[in-house]
C-alpha cells in the first residue's frame, strides 16, 4: 500500500517537473532496516512559483489535506510540510515533503524502484541526510529513530556502501565526526 501512495505522489511530482526521491523510513526498509513507518517521505528540489501553483491543487485533488501556507513557504524557501490523506486511495496516509534547494547529486546516485515509478535515495545519501538531521536536532528533542536508522543502515549495507563517497560527503557537510561515531558503533553489531 505504501508503494501505491509513493507512486501516486511521484506521479504528481513527475507531471509537474519536480525532481524528487523517496527517502526516510520507506528507503531505510528498502535497504534492509527492519522497522515500521507510518509515512512516506520525499526529498523534492525546490519548484518554481508556476510549478507550485499547479502542484498544490493536484495534491488536493488526489485527496490530501495540508496547510497551503506552509506548503507554499516550504516550496519557496525550502523546508518541510506534511500532507494527510483524507479521502480516496490516500485516506489515512501521511506524506512528508522535504524541499531542498538542490537535489541533483542525490538524484544522480538514486535508483528507480520498479513498480512504483519513483526514484529512491541511495543508502549513502540516506545516511548523510539522517546524520544532518541528527546534527541539527536540539538535544532536548532527540530523534532516536534517525540514530537507529543510521546504525542499522551501516550494518545492513556493510560491504556494499561506497565508503569513499560517504566519508567525502561527511567531511563536506561537517558531520565526519558523527559518521565516525556511528561507524565505530556499527562495527560492534
Amino acid at each position: 500500500m505504501m508503494s501505491g501512495i509513493a507512486g501516486r505522489v511521484a506521479s504528481i511530482l513527475n507531471a509537474n517537473g519536480c525532481s524528487h526521491v523517496l527517502a526516510g523510513g520507506v528507503a531505510a526498509i528498502y535497504y534492509g532496516v527492519p522497522r515500521f513507518t507510518h509515512d512516506v517521505d520525499f526529498l523534492v528540489s525546490r519548484p518554481s512559483a508556476a510549478e507550485t501553483k499547479t502542484l498544490l491543487p493536484r495534491f488536493k485533488d488526489e485527496g490530501f489535506s495540508f496547510d497551503a501556507k506552509k506548503a507554499r513557504r516550504a516550496f519557496a524557501r525550502g523546508g518541510i510540510f506534511r500532507m494527510e490523506g483524507i479521502r480516496g486511495f490516500v485516506e489515512g496516509f501521511i506524506v512528508d515533503i522535504v524541499v531542498l534547494p538542490e537535489i541533483g547529486p542525490i538524484i544522480e546516485r538514486s535508483k528507480l524502484v520498479k513498480g512504483v515509478g519513483a526514484r529512491i535515495i541511495s543508502p549513502e545519501d540516506l545516511i548523510i541526510q539522517k546524520l544532518l538531521v541528527i546534527k541539527k536536532t536540539p538535544a532536548a528533542r532527540p530523534r532516536p529513530q534517525d540514530k537507529e536508522d543510521v546504525l542499522m543502515l551501516l550494518v545492513a549495507q556493510r560491504g556494499q556502501l561506497d565508503m569513499r563517497y560517504l566519508h567525502k560527503a561527511a567531511v563536506e557537510y561537517g558531520i565526519d565526526g558523527l559518521l565516525k561515531k556511528f561507524l565505530k558503533k556499527s562495527a560492534k553489531v
